[in-house]
């Protein structure tokens, strides 16, 4: 019970900072308002906040600063905020499944395959390392599996699939392996050195997915969206570079700075025909020829 407490203590006070800024009595009442909720302990002290502001930043990594003129307390930005977010969701939901008595009538889970989180830390212990692994893979278009010996550089999340980026030492590519997708992986005692600094977000900034051309600059994509469906591009823009060029009645239009790759592809043909690509003229052209290809099907 003790620890399942001051988890949820944890939780409900970053949950809270994030919001905005609290003074220690506006803290108190979510912290207290949570444990009557949840079951737990309800006293909340002074001292048992300092304690919780220490044990956050180092299980959680997030910094709880007071500022003195405004006399708040305040989540300071590190540049780590995005990790320190996703890890706190995790442990929203691990609360969660430890605090429910039954599960089934309440959560229902995505029926899906193991997304090979089970190869995450050793790989991560690789890539912090810079070990050399050898990896047996079973790429989906092949019938066999493939055996590589790789330069383990990070690892990527892409539409709730994890991703490997390696470089390849055969050819020299640094290419991307889903985790999903990895049979068996040994991590070797050889050290390797990069050729040069890979800065992963910029080899990746223009790219949908995980798909990154060989060659080729990015393309501005011009986009037009029915009013219905713009309501859920602009709540979760479909690229970093996402930019707004008509917000009406009649469209949402975007412009994208991005590799219009296959992925990308694929994702325009889901919203179908709530979205018409306005440039480039072979983007357009492709994905007419590919309702026109699906056409004969039916």
């Amino acid at each position: 019970m003790a620890k399942r407490g001051y988890l949820s203590r944890h939780i409900a006070i970053i949950n809270r900072l994030r919001k905005s800024p609290a003074t220690l009595e506006e803290i108190t009442v979510c912290v207290i308002r949570d444990a009557e909720e949840n079951g737990n302990q309800q006293k909340f002290s002074p001292r048992t906040f300092q304690r919780d502001i220490a044990d956050i930043l180092a299980i959680h990594k997030l910094n709880i600063q007071f500022d003195f003129s405004a006399r708040v307390y305040k989540i300071e930005d590190d540049g780590q905020q995005e990790l320190s977010i996703r890890t706190l969701e995790a442990l929203q939901m691990f609360n969660a499944l430890k605090v429910s008595d039954s599960l089934s009538q309440y959560i229902h889970f995505e029926n899906r395959k193991p997304q090979g989180t089970a190869y995450f830390q050793p790989l991560l212990q690789a890539v912090k390392k810079r070990l050399l692994i050898q990896l047996i893979y079973q790429k989906f278009w092949e019938s066999k599996p493939i055996e590589r010996t790789l330069e383990p550089y990070a690892l990527k999340e892409c539409k709730s699939r994890w991703y490997l980026v390696a470089r390849d030492p055969h050819d020299g590519y640094i290419k991307t392996y889903g985790l999903d997708r990895i049979l068996s992986i040994e991590t070797t005692r050889v050290k390797f050195e990069m050729k040069k600094t890979i800065d992963i977000e910029a080899l990746f900034k223009h790219c949908f997915g995980v798909i990154n051309p060989a060659n080729g600059n990015p393309q501005n994509v011009v986009l037009s969206f029915s009013p219905e469906q713009g309501k859920y591009i602009k709540s979760l823009p479909l690229h970093t570079s996402q930019n707004i060029l008509a917000d009406n009645e009649d469209e949402l239009r975007i412009e994208l700075n991005m590799h219009p790759t296959l992925d990308f592809v694929m994702e325009i043909l889901s919203h179908g025909e709530d979205v018409e690509v306005i440039s480039p003229s072979a983007l357009r052209e492709e994905i007419c020829k590919k309702y026109a290809v699906a056409l004969t099907q039916y």
